[in-house]
């Protein structure tokens, strides 16, 4: 079985699948995971990661940046994926073609007349059983990845899409939801704004449940699971009333990913606010200082 996850830089999906797949090795499942702990199982694959990430290569066209997306994904399809499918290991993606295909016709607007024969042919007719998709606003996204640059101490430079802004981030996520809209068979999407522990414990359980029955019975029943919870949902009535929903969601936060939270609440002000801040600024004072920069 092939298992896809997708979504955009900060969705969490990294995260997320290595956890789903370390839950579903205890369940005594082999798994192959392309991309355990963030690096690509194939030396060439990580390579041409870092090549085309690389701020220096601005100059790179869209073109050309699509076909070295696509040449990184040939290589572990070939060097990896195909022989552990061999095996009849589950094997569990981070990111796939479907990467290549957003960024180049959502992201850089490429006509699908050129990118779709690319991608037929890299495939050479291999398609995932089971699509994830972590979706996640691109704002909580964004202060994720700035939240975790802070904590490690990375001064590197932004990524050539990081610097693309948060508006491409907002075309590639329309991307994603177009790819799942159009082929509900094979896709299913989850919002990762829950407990991470939660949001893995579904996912474990929807590809188990997937591997031993039938794909599209597990997926029917994850998506009744997952209607029945979205039903308590809130509905925003005012603009007082999305600023307290606003700062619930911030107090969530701070549970799980305190630096997170003090990101969410940079260029605000407020003695709402301020209380959040005072209390963050004992476990986390860097995030909270870096959100009052400016």
């Amino acid at each position: 079985m092939f298992v896809v996850f997708e979504g955009i830089d900060g969705s969490g999906k990294t995260t997320v699948s290595n956890q789903v797949a370390e839950q579903l090795r205890g369940r005594n499942v082999a798994v192959t995971h392309l991309r355990a702990d963030g690096r690509f199982a194939s030396a060439v694959s990580e390579g041409i990661r870092a090549f085309a990430r690389d701020a220096r290569h601005l100059a790179l066209v869209p073109e050309a940046e699509f076909l070295l997306y696509v040449a990184r994904d040939v290589q572990l399809i070939e060097e990896v994926l195909r022989p552990a499918l061999g095996r009849g290991d589950l094997v569990i993606a981070d990111r796939f073609l479907y990467t290549a295909e957003v960024l180049a016709r959502f992201g850089r607007h490429l006509p699908e007349s050129f990118t779709a024969p690319v991608l037929q042919a890299a495939a050479r007719t291999l398609v995932p059983d089971l699509v994830i998709l972590i979706d996640v606003d691109p704002a909580l996204a964004r202060a994720r990845r700035k939240s975790a640059k802070l904590a490690a101490g990375d001064e590197r430079a932004p990524s050539r899409k990081g610097l693309g802004g948060v508006g491409l981030q907002h075309r590639l996520r329309r991307g994603y939801q177009e790819l799942a809209a159009a082929d509900g068979q094979r896709w299913v999407t989850v919002n990762n704004e829950a407990p991470l522990p939660q949001v893995v414990e579904s996912l474990a359980e929807l590809i188990d449940d997937a591997r031993r029955h039938n794909v599209s019975a597990a997926m029917k029943r994850f998506r009744t699971r997952r209607s029945e919870a979205a039903a308590s949902a809130t509905a925003v009535r005012s603009v007082d009333d999305a600023l307290e929903q606003f700062l619930r969601r911030v107090d969530a936060r701070a549970a799980s990913e305190p630096q997170v939270a003090a990101h969410l609440l940079g260029g605000l002000s407020g003695p709402l606010v301020d209380q959040r801040r005072r209390s963050l600024a004992a476990s986390v004072p860097k995030a909270v200082i870096a959100g009052c920069e400016g």
